[in-house]
Formats: structure tokens, C-alpha cells, sequence
């Protein structure tokens, strides 16, 4: 009965053939493996990893959002029945957990063969999870899932006379309601007294939303953040990374003219140049009068000068520190004495096992912390591999907490558990938050080795 109902504007859950839950899923995924293939490309990582995980991560990620979201204690199912995953009853908790457990184990086996760090790969995949969720979350608009509390009602199925979500796209208005057994749920209108439609707040677009924000957060703002608060390399190093002035952009406009330029455009190179000479003491009225009688032409200018300015900053990001290598005469003697000093602990029969670990973990700590600052001998402030990962799972856990207040027990992650559901997502949020800083402050500097292949940012 339910896949037969016709909503307004002709939204419904199937369309002969095609299930449209099913396709979001299907195109969430595939977009998420997309973008993660293309990140591990852009980082120029070999993706061989990525296409084996998919492999054994969705299978299980899709049993796994079976199993959890069938799991109800008021409405038991047999072992094998939650395993069903193409019938109702999806979480998303339980795909992404069960799907993290196998892809950490797979890449912490995949990576002795590639020497790559795991939070490498992790900064380049998981993040992107994200992406289905946004996708993801439509198929639950067709099926007229994932709504939150009342918001109004209304006696046809049009939601415009109802302010709380008159903003809303008509399309999605007006399907923003439940439906029971096939139909829109009905309610007693407290203002009218009569059965009218029900209408609630569409909790599965401000997921959708807010999860797009965080992946682009995530993705672009987050790591450019930490740039724009560390040292830069054009201020500590100006003597070998020059940025362009006003007057570099002139006189280049100025070497490039011809003898078809006017005398007018000569006269305004030579005055600009005479103005904003930087040792030249003009004063401000002098400036204004000229800004005043050239805007268009001086704003050309300035346009120029900052575009080329920031492809110059990125050139010297790159040449200072991502495409920095460290003297290998030095990490390979580094990486000798560690070696020694292990055997040299290993072989001491007067040593406890504890005392042997410790002396080893110190020695190993030691090393990695100078491998840490022949990497980055300046100390940029960037943001270290792991971050991303992290982050991802605190930034989501914070949405989905805030999203479960407004839902009814039995549409929670774990059906008909509040309690346990709200201390799981505090717990996951604020762990990972712990993790995320760990990763920034103590993991790059204490983690290192020598042989392995990181991200630059870690």
C-alpha cells in the first residue's frame, strides 16, 4: 500500500521498477568511492587500496546497518532476519560503525604492503561518507521517513498556510508529512477541532544540509584554517619568497606597452606609479583624487595583484613545505642509532620486559620527534592526517545527536533505547573530538617512521 501512494507533486517511493531508497544508497556510495578516489589521486596516493576495501566494507557496511536498524526489543526478529538488508529498517550508525571496524582492519594489513600511514587513508576516505549521507538522505523524503516533530496542520495535502515551513520548497512542503498503513498520518487540529493531515518538521533535508556544510568544512575550510594562523613563508623567508606589490603589477603593465597604447594609459601608468611608489610620502588626498578619477582601471589592478599574489603564496607553500624533503643522510642515521639502541635494550639480560618496553617506546618517541621537525624545520602551524578522520565522526555524532531529540523513540538509531541512544552519540562525539586533537598534537610528533609515506600535512 505504501509504495502505491502518490504524494503531491507526484512523490512516491517506487516507480515500477525503480526503488528510489534503494538508487540514493546505490549513488551516495558510489559518489563517496568517487570522491575518495579522487582525493587519494590528488594526494597522488595509489587508490589499488581503495578498490579492494570497497570490496569487503560495503557488503559488510550494509549488513551492519540491517542488523542495527532491525534490532528492537519491543518487536524481536530472528538472527538471520535482521541480516535482510533490502527490506525496511536501515541505520546508518550500523553501516558506518560496522563499515569503519573493516575498513581499520583492512588498511592496518594493507598498509604494511603500501607504507602508508592509516590515517592517511583515512583522511581521504572517510571524510567523504559524508556525501552518501547527503544523498542518502532523499531516499527517506520519498518514503516519507526521517521527520521530526509537528510543525502544523492542515486540511489538504498543502502545507503553505503552515508559517514553520511555508519557507520550504513547494515540492517538499507539502510531503512533509508520515505516512500509516499507506496513508498521511491525520491528527485533531487543536485550532479547528477537526481531523486534518498532519504535517512535521523535515528533519531529513536539515541533516542533509548540515551534513553537506560539514563535508565542505571539512574538506576545503578546515585545512586552510590553520594556514592562515601559522607562520607564513613569504614573511619569515621574504628574502627568498618575494610577493608582488602595486607598483610590480604597474611597471609590468608598463614594460608590456606598445606603441599603439594611448598617451592616456602612459599617463596613467607613470602617475600611478609616481603615487604608490612605496617610498614615495603622497599623501592621502593625492591618492583619493586619483582613485576617484581611475576606479575601474585601479580595480583591474588590484584584482590582478591579489590573483597573482595567491598563486605565488601557494608556489611557496609548496616550495617551503609540502614538496620540502628532509636531508635523508640524517633521517637514515637517525633511523641507525634507533635500531642500535633496540638491540642494544633487546639484548641487555639485566633489563626487565617493562623496563625493555619503556626504553624502547622512549628511544622510539625520541626519534620520531626529530623526524617531526626535519620534516617541518620552520614549524608550520597545518593540519596533521588523522584530523580529518576524526572530526568526521565527532561532526556527524554532534548532527545526528541534535536530529535525535526532535525524533520518536521508535526512529531512533536504537529503536525504543533513548538513553542508551543519546549516551552512544555523546560518548562518539566527544571520544573522537579527543582523538581529533590527539591526532593534531601528540600523534604527528610522537608517531613517526622514517621508511613510511605521509600526507604532508602529517
Amino acid at each position: 500500500m505504501i509504495n502505491s501512494f502518490v504524494g503531491p507533486w507526484g512523490i512516491k517511493a517506487d516507480y515500477g521498477w525503480f526503488h528510489v531508497y534503494a538508487f540514493t544508497m546505490l549513488f551516495g556510495m558510489v559518489v563517496a568511492i568517487f570522491a575518495s578516489w579522487y582525493k587519494l589521486w590528488r594526494y597522488k596516493i595509489p587508490s589499488d587500496g581503495l578498490a579492494l576495501s570497497v570490496i569487503f566494507i560495503i557488503p559488510i557496511s550494509l549488513f551492519g546497518a540491517s542488523w542495527i536498524g532491525k534490532t528492537d526489543p519491543y518487536n524481536p526478529l530472528g538472527f538471520w532476519e535482521k541480516f535482510a538488508f533490502w527490506k525496511p529498517g536501515m541505520s546508518i550508525h550500523g553501516g558506518v560503525l560496522f563499515g569503519l571496524i573493516v575498513g581499520l582492519i583492512f588498511f592496518a594489513i594493507f598498509k604494511k604492503k603500501t607504507k602508508i600511514s592509516l590515517f592517511v587513508y583515512g583522511d581521504c576516505i572517510i571524510p567523504n561518507v559524508l556525501l552518501g549521507q547527503v544523498i542518502g538522505r532523499w531516499g527517506n523524503f520519498y518514503n516519507h521517513e526521517l521527520l521530526g516533530q509537528i510543525v502544523g496542520y492542515s486540511a489538504t495535502l498543502n502545507g503553505s498556510g503552515i508559517a514553520a515551513i511555508n519557507w520550504l520548497p513547494a515540492f517538499i512542503r507539502d510531503n512533509s508529512f508520515q505516512l500509516f498503513s499507506g496513508v498521511p498520518e491525520t491528527g485533531l487540529n487543536p485550532v479547528t477541532n477537526q481531523i486534518e493531515y498532519v504535517f512535521r518538521a523535515p528533519i531529513f533535508l536539515y541533516e542533509s544540509l548540515a551534513n553537506l556544510g560539514f563535508w565542505v568544512i571539512l574538506t576545503f575550510v578546515l585545512p586552510k584554517a590553520f594556514r592562515w594562523f601559522s607562520k607564513k613563508p613569504w614573511k619569515i623567508a621574504s628574502e627568498k619568497y618575494k610577493l608582488l606589490t602595486f607598483n610590480n603589477i604597474i611597471n609590468e603593465r608598463k614594460t608590456k606597452t606598445t606603441k599603439l597604447l594611448s598617451n592616456q594609459q602612459e599617463t596613467f601608468n607613470n602617475q600611478a606609479i609616481f603615487l604608490f611608489t612605496e617610498n614615495q610620502a603622497t599623501s592621502f588626498r593625492q591618492k583619493f583624487l586619483f582613485f576617484i578619477k581611475n576606479p575601474f582601471k585601479l580595480l583591474n589592478l588590484s584584482i590582478s595583484l591579489i590573483y597573482q599574489n595567491q598563486k605565488l603564496k601557494r608556489k611557496y607553500w609548496k616550495s617551503d613545505f609540502y614538496n620540502y624533503q628532509a636531508d635523508q643522510f640524517i633521517v637514515k642515521n637517525l633511523s641507525e642509532k634507533y635500531k642500535t639502541k633496540k638491540t642494544e635494550v633487546l639484548t641487555n639480560n639485566d633489563c626487565k620486559r617493562i623496563t625493555k618496553s619503556y626504553l624502547i617506546s622512549k628511544a622510539y618517541c625520541a626519534r620520531s620527534k626529530e623526524l617531526y621537525y626535519l620534516n617541518n624545520p620552520r614549524n608550520y602551524l597545518v593540519m596533521r592526517s588523522g584530523v580529518q578522520m576524526w572530526l568526521y565522526f565527532f561532526g556527524w555524532n554532534l548532527i545526528r545527536f541534535a536530529i535525535e531529540l526532535q525524533r520518536p523513540d521508535e526512529h531512533l538509531f536504537l529503536i525504543n533505547r533513548r538513553a542508551l541512544d543519546y549516551t552512544l552519540l555523546i560518548l562518539f562525539f566527544t571520544v573522537t573530538f579527543i582523538l581529533a586533537s590527539l591526532s593534531q598534537w601528540v600523534f604527528a610528533k610522537y608517531n613517526r617512521n622514517s621508511d613510511w609515506t605521509y600526507e604532508k600535512q602529517y
